[in-house]
């Protein structure tokens, strides 16, 4: 099985809400004004996972079986989620 990096959609964020909790260490160097400014829409923000892809039929299987068992787990109380690891946060202006 080979590892992918596959784009999860999230959300919306209001561009103030994301500026209000932004910290800046460098106050001379800020162009929250800017973005402030530059999109008052807000942001579309997407989060990048590392997730595997079948290659054959056996993986598709353990795939598919995986899959099942997220729509439909056991017990919801008990069930882990396979991690996933994050490559990265993407924030798209929305226009």
């Amino acid at each position: 099985m080979k590892i992918g990096v596959f784009p999860e959609y999230l959300g919306d964020v209001a561009t103030e809400a994301l500026l209000q909790n932004i910290t800046n260490d460098n106050p001379v160097v800020s162009s929250i004004d800017w973005l402030r400014e530059s999109v008052p829409e807000g942001f579309i923000v997407t989060a990048e996972f590392e997730r595997p892809y079948a290659e054959n039929e056996s993986d598709k299987q353990k795939l598919l079986d995986d899959l099942r068992a997220r729509l439909k787990p056991d017990d919801p109380r008990t069930w882990q989620p396979t991690p996933a690891k994050v490559v990265r946060i993407v924030l798209e202006a929305k226009r």
